[in-house]
Order: C-alpha cells, then sequence, then structure tokens
C-alpha cells in the first residue's frame, strides 16, 4: 500500500526513483535535483544515467557539477552524501558473463565478440537485462554496519519506452529463461521495480499538446503494467497571472487583433499550457489511486546546473498542482 505523496519529499520514502519522459522535457534537470535534494536531507543518494557504453558524455553528472562523462565503470562522488554513476548495458553483461563463467578471462574474451555484441544489442530486452544487471550490485551493497551503502537511488532513463521495458522486460525474459542465474536475476530486479514501496516511477513532462499526449500515453502503459507513478512534474510552466475577468477583458481585447503578433502569441501560448496541464490533471483524477502533480516553472537560458538550483529551490516548496 504506498502512501499519498503530499510534498516532493515525500518521494524518498522509496529506494529507487525511475524518473522517465519524452526527450526535451528536462528529465535529467529534475532527476538531478531530485538527487540534491535527497542526499541534502541526508539521504545517502546515487544518482544514474543509462548508456550503453561507459565514455559517451554523461548529462545528469555534468548538471551535477561533475566532469561531462565517466572516466571508470564506479561512481563518481559528488558530495558527502551524493554520488553519480553509469548504468552501462555493456557492464552489465560482462558483470553477469564473470558471475556465471568460471574463468574471468573466458568472459572478458566473450565480451570482445563483435558477434556477441551485435546479439546482445538487437535481442529485445538484453540492453534493458544489462542495465538491470549493472543496477543489482548498487541495490545490494551494504556498509560495514550491515545498513545499504545507498539510501535512494536516482535513475535518469533515456527515453519513455525504457521504463516501460522494464516494468514489462520479466514476463516474456523469464519465458525464455525459466531456471538459472538469469531468471533468478529478473526475478530479483522485479522484486524491487514492480514494488510500488521500494521503486516510484517519475514522470516528466512539457505542458504542450503534443507532449502530454505522448505522456498520456505512458501514464496509460504504466497503469497496464500494473505500476502507479509516484508523482508527475509538468516542467517549464510559464506563469498564468491573470484573473477570469482579466481573461474575458484580453479576450475581448485580442479578438481582431492578428494571431501572429508576438505578445497575441505569447498569450495564446499560456493558455494553451495552462489547458495541458489541467487536461493531465483530469486524466490523473480518473486512476484508481491519486497520483500527485507537482508544477516546475521556466528556467531557459541558463546553464544546466544553473537550471538544477533553480529548480531545487523551487522543489523545497513545492506542492501539488492538481486543482
Amino acid at each position: 500500500m504506498t502512501q499519498t505523496i503530499e510534498k516532493v519529499e515525500d518521494l524518498f520514502r522509496h529506494r529507487i526513483l525511475l524518473v522517465t519522459g519524452k526527450g526535451g522535457v528536462g528529465k535529467t534537470t529534475v532527476a538531478a535535483s531530485l538527487a540534491r535534494m535527497a542526499a541534502a536531507t541526508g539521504k545517502r543518494t546515487l544518482a544514474l544515467d543509462m548508456e550503453r557504453d561507459l565514455n559517451s558524455p554523461s548529462h545528469i553528472l555534468k548538471a551535477l557539477g561533475g566532469p561531462s562523462s565517466f572516466d571508470q565503470d564506479e561512481p563518481y562522488q559528488l558530495t558527502a552524501h551524493l554520488s553519480c554513476a553509469r548504468l552501462s548495458a555493456r557492464a552489465g553483461h560482462e558483470i553477469f558473463l564473470r558471475d556465471n563463467i568460471p574463468f574471468a578471462w573466458l568472459a572478458t574474451a566473450a565480451m570482445r565478440s563483435k558477434y556477441l555484441q551485435r546479439f546482445l544489442g538487437a535481442v529485445p530486452g538484453f540492453q534493458e537485462m544489462g542495465i538491470m544487471y549493472r543496477m543489482l550490485p548498487y541495490l545490494r551493497a551494504k556498509d560495514r554496519n550491515g545498513a545499504f551503502e545507498y539510501d535512494l537511488l536516482v535513475a535518469d532513463l533515456p527515453a519513455t519506452g525504457h521504463a516501460l521495458a522494464l516494468t514489462s522486460m520479466p514476463e516474456p525474459m523469464l519465458n525464455v529463461f525459466d531456471g538459472g542465474p538469469m531468471a533468478r536475476a529478473i526475478r530479483e530486479a522485479q522484486s524491487y521495480f514492480n514494488d510500488p514501496v521500494q521503486t516510484g516511477f517519475v514522470v516528466v513532462t512539457l505542458p504542450e499538446p503534443l507532449v502530454v499526449s505522448e505522456t498520456l500515453e505512458l501514464l496509460d502503459g504504466l497503469h497496464d503494467d500494473e505500476v502507479k507513478p509516484a508523482g508527475l512534474f509538468v516542467n517549464n510552466l510559464p506563469q498564468y497571472p491573470w484573473s477570469s475577468d482579466e481573461k474575458d477583458a484580453l479576450d475581448g481585447i485580442l479578438e481582431n487583433v492578428p494571431p501572429n503578433l508576438a505578445g497575441v502569441w505569447s498569450y495564446r501560448h499560456v493558455e494553451r499550457t495552462h489547458k495541458a496541464r489541467k487536461m493531465l490533471g483530469e486524466k490523473l483524477k480518473k486512476y484508481p489511486s491519486p497520483v500527485s502533480m507537482f508544477c516546475l516553472g521556466q528556467h531557459n537560458d541558463v546553464s544546466p546546473k544553473q537550471r538544477v538550483a533553480a529548480i531545487l529551490e523551487e522543489l523545497w516548496s513545492n506542492a501539488p498542482c492538481g486543482d
């Protein structure tokens, strides 16, 4: 039984936050902001991104004030309570082979095979398997006192499809591997990802009609997989400064004004964004259990690090905006 999210800090009841959304909606910034906020509350937090290879740029590491990429397959410590690491599918595949092949050199040789690499990259579910297997050691890790090394893992998922792949992967993969080490790993991951107490899916969107449509499809897909989102963040929402009387007056004034004028376009744009937000709010009310929606303001023309700092300031005082 999950508890209602009444403020952003309530999200940190989970051990895992999987942040997802369409590309370009600001999910990396939101993930980085949540990781920094959790660390500020004293949670030992590990921020994660997901890529096939280790050496490609890491947007979340840079947003958190670190370098632009990782130089090793180990967490990069940013503060006393905040680290950042990469979930590389290739690293996960190699760890799996090392765990299950008697000789380490044989596992290394297998991973050098371009044919095996093509196979692992092409078969549906194997990319998610590698990422999942790379995450498991971080979930299992304990300190010298027997407590978990990380209180919270915040993962920046690369695209909306990966959220559904993680929730829907176990069943078809278990039909192929119904026993052995791979099946055990899948079931262990399933015990985390499909447990709403341990894992919270955080959906990030923009208040734009096309993006909202894709977000609604993602929410329905998660619902079909019996996964309840922990929260929905509407990013880059402009302020709505008009009262209902002022809006009626503006509509009357602008009725015969060309729509391509900058001021008219901006006014209509604000109208569209808030209609899209209301559409999301109405959709959330139709689910059997409530999903809290949080609204974030516009923070354009600043660096990723500055944007994280601005959103972090909002998060401390943010209340659900579903009304």
